[in-house]
């Protein structure tokens, strides 16, 4: 579903942050070869909804206000002092008692058959902050259970295992990671490499591009995982008084999947015989939470860091709000260059991409 309108929905699971980068236990029984299948379109943005379970934090004081119907697709909310119920309907919705794995079924594995096909993919997660977008993307399990990963430690494992089922091709996998934090980009794999331009990508004119991004070139699932947990390592996280795990910047995984066919043996490899060589990018956003600054209570020695920084992630959150809704209504201009976020995502969210 390729990203022309629509709108972005809050994807909420439960925050619990692990490091453990095994995977050998992921189950490849699903994975299968997507080498030259041609994926659905409906044209838009797929919108989902996770809802996280109460956070243990509250001391069961806290009121459910909202009732989730995955069999309808709806979530529904009861207003305050019996204020009445509202319905929102969705592309899918996830309850409190869903898996990782039954999210990375309807969500992660459609995106990546079509990146593995040749077309670009996006996935965002966007919520309140404390609502478990890191969770539900970045989350690598612990003590080797792997039933706690998220969708990149799946679509890592799952992209190489449809390499392995398909001789007739060869890849090449190449990723990039970077955060945007108070509108600068830093690389998150170089980290000596700060304040990078977002450039207009002039050879595609789809979108805009990182200038001096390092790619890394990885062989095998182990080698990306490394890259990966790299990249983790050097986010920018704070603890406020409604998350203690705060994610302070927008964090973005880039994923080039080249795909072109094996050279037959004995065949003549001298550049006469011309090849179709497909290239799919996946971008994997994990955005830092909204939050009011009356209910994160910033305070201490950071007061003002936290603040810079909350006012960032809103106007950046902000940018994108008008995006998308520019792009819904058809609007002629549609503000991609109000932040730096929007430029990286114009490709995702300008229908060049399947995005959910």
């Amino acid at each position: 579903c390729r990203g022309r309108g629509g709108a972005l929905g809050h994807a909420i699971s439960e925050p619990i942050l692990h490091h453990s980068a095994s995977l050998s236990n992921l189950s490849a029984a699903n994975a299968s070869s997507a080498a030259g299948k041609v994926p659905d379109s409906s044209g838009r943005v797929n919108v989902y909804v996770r809802v996280r379970p109460a956070a243990d934090t509250f001391g069961g004081t806290c009121k459910t206000c909202i009732r989730s119907i995955p069999a309808q697709r709806q979530v529904v909310h009861q207003g305050a002092n019996s204020g009445g119920t509202r319905a929102f309907t969705y592309d899918g919705i996830f309850d409190e008692a869903s898996t990782q794995e039954e999210v990375y079924a309807q969500l992660g594995r459609p995106v990546l058959h079509d990146v593995l096909c040749g077309i670009h993919g996006c996935i965002l997660a966007y919520g309140q902050t404390g609502s478990g977008k890191t969770f539900s993307l970045l989350e690598t399990g612990s003590d080797g259970d792997t039933s706690d990963c998220g969708l990149v430690p799946r679509i890592i494992t799952e992209l190489f295992v449809n390499i392995g089922l398909d001789p007739k091709n060869t890849y090449e996998v190449t990723v990039a990671m970077f955060q945007i934090y108070n509108e600068q980009v830093d690389d998150l794999l170089e980290p000596s490499s700060q304040n990078l331009k977002v450039r207009p990508d002039q050879q595609t004119k789809l979108g805009w591009y990182v200038e001096g991004l390092e790619w890394v070139t990885c062989s095998d699932p182990e080698g990306l995982m490394h890259c990966f947990d790299v990249g983790r390592k050097h986010l920018k996280y704070a603890e406020t008084h409604m998350n203690k795990h705060s994610s302070r910047s927008h964090a973005v995984m880039q994923l080039k999947v080249t795909r072109r066919p094996r050279p037959l043996e004995g065949s003549m490899e001298d550049g006469s015989t011309p090849f179709k060589r497909y290239m799919g990018k996946l971008t994997i956003v994990d955005l830092a939470g909204s939050e009011r600054i009356k209910k994160s209570q910033p305070n201490g020695s950071n007061k003002d860091i936290r603040f810079k920084e909350a006012t960032n992630i809103n106007t950046s959150l902000l940018a994108i709000g008008n995006v998308v809704q520019a792009l819904a209504k058809q609007q002629s201009h549609v503000p991609f260059r109000d932040s730096n976020l929007t430029r990286v995502l114009e490709g995702s969210l300008g229908g060049f991409s399947r995005t959910s």
